[in-house]
C-alpha cells in the first residue's frame, strides 16, 4: 500500500509538471477576476469579474480584459453569451489568458481537470484577441454548441476539438501542440480557416477528421500563408481521414504555406496526406493548392505540386531524342518519382538549345563548344573563353546584347547563341559595361574629328581600335554616351520630339509608371531602330548593354549622321 501511495503522488506531480511545461508562466486570479478590472469598451464603469461583465454586455460589445487568467467554464450561457456577438480583448499572450473547459487555477493548487465548455452555447459570433487560450490534452475539448468563433493574434496551448460549429477562424495566431499530439481537430466545424498562423509541434498538427456525423455534412478547411514547424516526422500538416464521409466530402484550400513535416507517400507531400494509410483515402477529399485542383476522388491530379517535383527527385527510365519545334525542342521522358514511386510514362519535356559562336576565335583545349539542348529549368554553365590573336576576350554576348561571364550558371528561356566578344589588346582594360551617367569630361585626344574606326568579324563588332574614337564621336554626335538600351531609346525618342507610338504596348520589364520609357521603347521598335526577340517580344531589356557602334548605327538610321555633321558646321 505504501508503494502504491508513492506512485499516486508521483503521478500527480508528473501531471502537474507536464501541464505547467505546456502553459506560459503568469499570475492567476480567482473565479475569472483579473488583477486589474474588466471593462466594456465605450461604456463607463468597471467589473470585478468576467461573469458580471458578460451579463451586462450587449450584443456587439467588446470586453477588455486585464492581466490575469479568465474563464467562463461552468457558467451557463443563458443571460451571459447566448444570442450575443462578443469580442474579448486581452493585453497580450504574455499577460492575459483564458482557460477553455478548465477550472481557474488557484494559488497553490493545480486542477488538471479539463472538461467540455458550454459557456458559449447559443452565442452568435465570439472573438478572442491578444491573449493565451489554454486547453488540456484530453479528447473532445473546446467550446461546445458555439456557432461562429474567431481567434486573432493569440497563443493556443493544448489540443482543442470544438470551436464554432458553423465557422472558426484563426488569424495571426500561434499553436503550441502538446508533445506527440495534435494542436487541433477540425471535427464538427463546417468551415475552418487558418490565416497567417504558425504551428509548433512534435509530429502532429491538424487532424482533418470527425468520428461523429461525418457523413451528414461537407467540410471546408482553408490553410493560407501558414508556417508549420514539426520537430519529428510523424504526420503531414493536414492529416486527413475521409473514410466515413459517405456522400459528403472535405474541400481543402491551401495557399502559400511553408511546411516542415512528414512526407506522405500517397500524396508525395508534407502539406497534406493520409498518414501513409490507404484506408483513410476513400476519395471524399478535394485539395486545391494555390487555386489548382491537385487531389480528388482519391487520386493525384497532377504531380506538379509534389515534393518529388520540387526536388526534381526522379529516376529516369527512358528518354527519346529531342525534336526541333522551331523556338524550342521537345522529347518524351519516362520517369519514376523517388518519393511516391509513381511512374510517369511519355512525359513531354521542353528544352532549349545553347550554341556558341567563337567569332573567329579558337576554342580552349578540352572545352566542348558544340550546341547542347538543356531541359527547361536545368542550369547551363557558360563555357570557358576561346582565344583570338591580337584580341582579349571580354564576355559572351547573346542576341539581345546581354553579356555573360565565363562560368556563370544560366537558365535558358529560349534558344540562345552566345557570341564571343573581343577587344583589342591595345586597350588595357575592358569596357566596364553600363555607365549610370554621362561622362562630363572629354577623353584625352578628343579633336572633334568624329572619326570612327571599326572592324567587323563574322557579323559581330570587335571592340578594338575604334573604342576611343566611337566614344568621342558619340559625345560629338549626341552629347552623351548611352550605355543601355533604355538610355538610347529615350535619347532617340526625345530627339525626335517625343512622337506617339502607333500602338499602345507595355513591356513587362519596364515600370508601368515610366510612360516615357514605355513610349520610347515602343517607338524605336516600331521603326526598327532597336529590336526585340520574337520569342521574348514582351521584354525590351532596358538595362541591357548596347555597344557604341550600335548606338551610332541606330542614330544614323533614325536621323542620318551626315545631316548632323552638316548642321554642326
Amino acid at each position: 500500500m505504501k508503494h502504491k501511495g508513492k506512485n499516486r503522488v508521483l503521478a500527480a506531480l508528473l501531471a502537474a509538471a507536464m501541464m505547467f511545461q505546456m502553459l506560459p508562466l503568469m499570475v492567476f486570479a480567482d473565479d475569472g477576476a483579473a488583477s486589474s478590472d474588466v471593462k466594456i469598451e465605450g461604456k463607463e464603469g468597471t467589473y470585478t469579474s468576467l461573469k458580471e461583465a458578460v451579463e451586462k454586455a450587449e450584443s456587439g460589445d467588446t470586453i477588455l480584459l486585464g492581466e490575469g487568467n479568465y474563464t467562463l467554464y461552468g457558467i451557463s450561457s443563458d443571460g451571459t453569451t447566448k444570442d450575443k456577438d462578443l469580442t474579448f480583448v486581452g493585453l497580450g499572450p504574455d499577460k492575459t489568458a483564458w482557460n477553455i473547459g478548465a477550472k481557474v487555477l488557484n494559488s497553490g493548487e493545480c486542477d488538471t481537470t479539463y472538461k467540455d465548455d458550454f459557456s458559449l452555447k447559443g452565442s452568435k459570433n465570439v472573438t478572442f484577441k491578444n491573449m493565451t487560450l489554454r486547453s488540456g490534452t484530453a479528447n473532445y475539448l473546446g467550446f461546445k454548441h458555439s456557432n461562429d468563433t474567431v481567434v486573432e493574434n493569440c497563443a493556443l496551448y493544448g489540443r482543442t476539438t470544438y470551436w464554432g460549429y458553423n465557422s472558426a477562424k484563426f488569424i495571426g495566431s500561434t499553436f503550441y501542440a502538446p508533445n506527440g499530439d495534435y494542436a487541433i481537430w477540425t471535427y464538427y466545424c463546417k468551415e475552418m480557416t487558418f490565416d497567417n498562423c504558425t504551428f509548433n509541434t512534435s509530429g502532429k498538427v491538424v487532424n482533418v477528421y470527425s468520428d461523429f456525423e461525418a457523413d451528414q455534412r461537407d467540410y471546408t478547411i482553408n490553410f493560407n500563408n501558414c508556417t508549420v514547424n514539426s520537430t519529428s516526422f510523424n504526420k503531414q500538416a493536414l492529416n486527413i481521414n475521409d473514410s466515413n464521409k459517405g456522400t459528403h466530402k472535405n474541400t481543402i484550400n491551401i495557399n502559400n504555406s511553408t511546411v516542415t513535416a512528414a512526407r506522405d507517400r500517397i500524396t508525395c507531400s508534407q502539406i497534406f496526406g493520409f498518414g501513409e494509410k490507404s484506408k483513410y483515402n476513400a476519395g471524399n477529399t478535394d485539395v486545391y493548392l494555390n487555386g489548382k485542383l491537385v487531389w480528388s476522388e482519391g487520386e493525384m491530379k497532377t504531380h506538379d505540386y509534389t515534393d518529388g517535383e520540387k526536388d526534381n527527385a526522379y529516376t529516369i527510365d527512358s528518354v527519346s531524342e529531342w525534336e526541333n519545334k522551331g523556338d524550342h525542342f521537345e522529347r518524351k521522358v519516362t520517369k519514376t518519382c523517388n518519393y511516391c514511386k509513381r511512374q510517369f510514362p511519355n512525359v513531354t519535356e521542353k528544352g532549349y538549345q545553347l550554341s556558341y559562336d567563337l567569332n573567329d576565335g579558337t576554342g580552349a583545349a578540352g572545352v566542348d563548344y558544340e550546341s547542347k539542348i538543356y531541359p527547361e529549368g536545368e542550369k547551363a554553365t557558360v563555357a570557358a573563353a576561346p582565344a583570338l590573336n591580337g584580341y582579349r576576350f571580354v564576355a559572351w554576348q547573346d542576341e539581345a546584347d546581354n553579356r555573360y561571364p565565363v562560368g556563370m550558371e544560366l537558365t535558358l528561356t529560349a534558344n540562345t547563341t552566345l557570341t564571343a566578344l573581343w577587344e583589342s589588346v591595345d586597350k588595357p582594360e575592358p569596357d566596364p559595361g553600363p555607365d549610370p551617367s554621362p561622362d562630363p569630361d572629354p577623353e584625352p585626344g578628343d579633336d572633334g574629328s568624329g572619326a570612327v574606326i571599326g572592324v567587323v568579324i563574322g557579323g559581330a563588332a570587335v571592340i578594338g581600335g575604334y573604342e576611343l574614337a566611337t566614344r568621342l564621336y558619340l559625345k560629338h554626335l549626341i552629347g552623351v554616351v548611352p550605355s543601355t538600351r533604355g538610355e538610347l531609346a529615350l535619347l532617340m525618342w526625345e530627339h525626335a520630339d517625343k512622337p506617339e507610338p502607333k500602338t499602345a504596348f507595355t513591356y513587362s520589364d519596364i515600370d508601368e509608371d515610366d510612360t516615357d520609357l514605355q513610349k520610347a521603347a515602343q517607338w524605336c521598335v516600331e521603326n526598327e531602330y532597336l529590336h526585340v526577340r520574337d520569342n521574348d517580344n514582351d521584354r525590351f531589356h532596358p538595362n541591357g548593354w548596347v555597344p557604341k557602334l550600335k548606338v551610332i548605327q541606330a542614330w544614323d538610321k533614325a536621323f542620318g549622321l551626315q545631316a548632323k555633321a552638316n548642321a554642326d558646321k
